[in-house]
């Protein structure tokens, strides 16, 4: 799961998209900007396993609450 996220991180630079990883709501959550459009992954009370489940729910399947 882990590979699969960063082979999305690094086709979307290889496109030219910028992406960004900023701070959320703290403990095991963060933002991640893709151009202009961001998401939110992972719950701050939650576990880091949670938090890479929902980053490659976002980066690999096309979820989030606001994306591209």
């Amino acid at each position: 799961m882990e590979r699969e996220i960063l082979m999305k991180i690094l086709e979307l630079v290889n496109k030219g998209h910028k992406v960004v990883f900023e701070e959320d709501w703290g403990g095991n959550s963060i933002t991640v900007f893709i151009d202009d459009s961001h998401t939110h992954c992972g719950i701050p009370e939650g576990s880091f396993n949670s938090l890479v489940r929902s980053l490659h729910e976002t980066l690999v399947r096309g979820g989030g609450l606001s994306f591209w």
